[in-house]
């Protein structure tokens, strides 16, 4: 094999191999980052059981106004209209660092639970003050699961991913 087919095989090995890094570096963007510019039609879903029984409460963005969104919320078989801020939608499925701080919240440890979206690696927090909820929250304080001697809530099903 001459020198030049041999130096041009190379470069195209290289630049394969550095068209495919870019591709699984661009590819690799948290797809757990939670959009926040809420739009009719965005929902949240959680599945709840709750001493033996289970269902989906979903809340659903009906229209949006500024900082307010009117909300239907189906729980079981219930469905009710209510109105609330953009902030308070996202506080279904997220813990800012002010609720950990009002809570009383303490970090203990990490797990990695499966979910819809895959494998999440979540910080456990633990809430005594709330009779000893465990909160699972995933990279962008995404809470994926609410654990009590009760109940356990989970996030099943978003339009904000």
């Amino acid at each position: 094999m001459n020198k030049n087919a041999l130096l041009a095989i190379t470069a195209i090995a290289v630049i394969a191999v550095a068209c495919i890094a870019a591709y699984a570096f661009l590819k690799s963007d948290d797809s757990t980052s939670l959009r926040t510019d809420l739009k009719a039609g965005d929902y949240i879903e959680i599945r709840v059981d709750n001493q033996g029984s289970t269902y989906t409460e979903r809340y659903e963005i009906q229209s949006v106004s500024g900082s307010s969104c009117s909300v239907s919320h189906m729980d079981r078989d219930d469905i009710t209209v209510e109105k609330m801020t953009r902030t308070g939608f996202l506080d279904k499925i997220l813990l800012s660092s002010e609720n950990i701080s009002d809570y009383g919240a303490q970090k203990n440890g990490t797990e990695t639970i499966d979910t819809p979206w895959g494998k999440v690696k979540c910080t456990i927090y633990t809430v005594p003050s709330y009779t000893g909820i465990t909160l699972y929250v995933g990279p962008g304080d995404v809470v994926y699961k609410e654990v009590s001697s009760i109940y356990t809530r989970t996030l099943s099903g978003t339009s904000l991913f």
